[in-house]
């Protein structure tokens, strides 16, 4: 598995980011190259809760479920695919002074054996990199605002 990771710091208490993203409208406006993030069970945020979305990578479009677990309030949570491409994600939270650490590490498996990791490094680890950056970036910004 192929993993990201990255960290940034928002300048909100921790409550407010987490009623940001605990609101899944708000998951387009932040989160780079998903569309169509719609929730499958009636609550959202919590061990359990799924989603269905859409991703595009090289002009293909995919459909994609994702659960979270390991919700632990106001310290982080994980998301793991239960449909379409493998992918784990783990977000965690630390007050810090004047705002917010967010822990975030992305891993994947491209189901290829040779050919995906060929691919991997030619192409998508570095895709897959810029845009959590961008993306983080995003939700500073929204937060921040």
């Amino acid at each position: 598995m192929t993993k990201i990771c990255s960290r940034i710091e928002v300048n909100v208490p921790i409550e407010k980011l987490i009623a940001f993203l605990g609101d899944w409208h708000n998951a387009e406006k932040w989160y780079e190259g998903i569309y169509d993030w719609k929730p499958i069970t009636e609550y959202t945020m919590g061990n359990g809760a799924r989603f269905s979305y859409k991703v595009k990578e090289l002009g293909i479009a995919t459909l994609c479920e994702a659960e979270m677990f390991d919700y632990v309030k106001n310290m982080g949570f994980k998301f793991r695919s239960v449909k379409g491409p493998k992918v784990d994600e783990h977000y965690s939270f630390d007050s810090i002074e004047g705002g917010t650490r967010i822990n975030y590490t992305m891993a994947y498996d491209i189901p290829l054996p040779l050919l995906g990791r060929i691919l991997d490094t030619l192409i998508f680890k570095s895709l897959w990199a810029k845009r959590v950056q961008r993306s983080f970036q995003n939700l500073k910004r929204l937060l921040e605002s």
